[in-house]
């Protein structure tokens, strides 16, 4: 007989209030940029792993970026 092996799943996902990071139904952090919420599921992966867990992660929204910034704008120095 084979054991199941239990999968835990990362969301990570834009509130009100930042980003929200969420394992299975319980939130584990809030933070003010998905990046930083993004190097925080990086860690808990990571000591999944060495616990030989597995993860998923789903990632829902994107930041937009610096202020300032506009991903249709190509820079000055693009086509030199």
């Amino acid at each position: 007989m084979t054991t199941r092996q239990i999968s835990t799943s990362f969301l990570v996902e834009p509130t009100k209030y930042g980003w929200s990071v969420c394992a299975g139904t319980r939130r584990v952090g809030l933070f003010t940029t998905q990046r930083q919420a993004l190097e925080d599921v990086k860690r808990l992966r990571g000591e999944l792993r060495a616990r030989g867990k597995h993860s998923t992660l789903v990632v829902r929204g994107s930041d937009p970026g610096p202020p300032g910034y506009d991903r249709g704008r190509r820079s000055f120095w693009f086509n030199r």
